[in-house]
């Protein structure tokens, strides 16, 4: 979109309020907090909404290039479309339309907010310039930055007259330690990428800084599922890296020794119990084994036969699991949370709640645009490139054991609509 169009800077603005959303943390005012935080953002994208079809004719152009079969954005970009519509179609056919719709202010989903998050993902790539697009994420990574220091002023109680200290896991301003880490797990690769490609001294040192606190306040977390998924990112990120020489080489060999060798201390930290903490207890073999996801994903296992096509609606997965509830699997008790109204299993919850033909699109549409993103990968975008692609894989792996929030939906969202950019800018130039 042409800079001097007298609405962009609206719409730049607008982008950027909404992506300072996760930073805000006011109860008295907004509470649930992802609640207050998802109204906001309706409000705001639906104005840029109103604004987008009142100056329908600046957009045709790019519309009808990137809906032209001969577009690398075509795929993508239907698939989109194919996933919204399932969407709609999910809650018209819902066991509760009503609440799939709107969802429960404690969680702050619902297909209205899936919906409008797909439309972001739409806008920011019809509208966001393509130099405009490191002025985003900068201005995203700062936010993150924000939410970071919140999270150790919980932690050591650095402001502790203003902001809440937490004697275990810290939740930043996302409402739970598992949330916060999944947030920040979303921007650490992209983050790191930025610093391999800035040039300049101060920026590509805020950039490492940067990416070294997001991994601190990670490990801070506690949240395992989202050890794993910066584990698997890191081996895509470390030994598919672009670069060839020997340097990189003898990195790629050192983090396979440095697997090895952490694999062999997670081993011996729980054959000797007294030297784990409060940090290396949540490595311990045991307590995965003895989750009470595996329970609860038995139980979505039979769920998930009942309705395949279109499922059981968004927010149903607690009917499902009502269904099929069995007090006899192990760890379905009080202690551990007998009653779950999320999967802890992106699989399960979107095969559940959506059906299986749009779980099917939501994977074909991230794979499309990692084999798209692989095409353009050796440009001026590599790092950022491959920095986008690691986040797909630690993303997908962490939410394998965990599920998504307003802010975590965010920055997925626009991450998609990066890489359409991406992608479409590779094909002008």
């Amino acid at each position: 979109m042409d800079s001097n169009n007298k609405w962009y800077k609206y719409y730049f603005y607008g982008f950027l309020a909404i992506l300072a959303l996760p930073v805000i943390t006011t109860p008295a005012v907004l509470n649930p907090t992802a609640w207050g935080k998802a109204i906001i953002f309706r409000i705001i994208l639906a104005t840029l909404i109103f604004i987008s079809i009142y100056e329908y004719k600046t957009f045709q152009t790019i519309i009808k290039k990137a809906l032209s079969k001969g577009s690398d954005v075509f795929w993508p970009i239907w698939l989109l479309i194919g996933f919204l519509g399932l969407v709609i179609l999910s809650t018209i056919f819902s066991l509760d339309p009503n609440f799939s719709f709107w969802g429960s202010p404690l969680r702050a989903d619902g297909s209205l907010n899936y919906i409008f998050y797909i439309l972001f993902a739409i806008l920011t790539f019809l509208i966001i310039k393509k130099t405009d697009w490191e002025k985003i994420w900068k201005f995203n990574i700062i936010i993150g930055v924000l939410v970071s220091i919140i999270a150790l002023s919980q932690k050591f109680g650095f402001f502790e007259k203003t902001v809440k200290t937490y004697d275990g896991r810290p939740p930043g301003t996302l409402g739970g330690p598992i949330f916060l880490a999944l947030y920040l797990l979303l921007l650490i690769f992209i983050t790191f990428s930025f610093f391999l490609k800035e040039k300049e001294l101060k920026r590509k040192m805020f950039y490492l800084l940067t990416s070294s606190l997001f991994v601190y306040i990670i490990l801070l977390t506690s949240s395992r599922a989202i050890w794993f998924g910066l584990f698997i990112g890191l081996v895509y990120f470390i030994l598919t890296f672009p670069k060839k020489n020997k340097l990189i080489l003898a990195i790629k060999i050192s983090f396979l020794v440095l697997t090895i060798l952490g694999a062999c201390g997670i081993y011996y930290l729980n054959t000797n119990p007294r030297v784990i903490d409060s940090v290396f207890s949540r490595l311990s073999i045991k307590l995965a084994v003895d989750d009470p996801r595996f329970s609860a994903w038995v139980v979505s296992a039979e769920a998930i036969k009942d309705y395949p096509i279109l499922g059981y609606g968004p927010e149903n997965f607690s009917i499902a699991f009502d269904r099929y509830y069995n007090p006899s699997l192990p760890f379905i008790s009080k202690e551990w949370g007998s009653w779950y109204d999320r999967a802890h299993n992106f699989i399960f919850e979107m095969g559940i709640t959506y059906g299986i033909p749009a779980l099917l699109i939501y994977l074909a549409l991230i794979g499309v645009l990692f084999w798209k993103l692989q095409k353009i990968k050796y440009g001026p975008n590599t790092f950022i490139i491959h920095g986008i692609q690691a986040t797909f894989f630690a993303y997908l792996s962490a939410n394998i054991f965990s599920f998504d929030v307003f802010s975590t939906y965010l920055i997925f969202f626009l991450i998609i609509g990066y890489s359409l950019s991406l992608i479409q800018s590779n094909e002008s130039n």
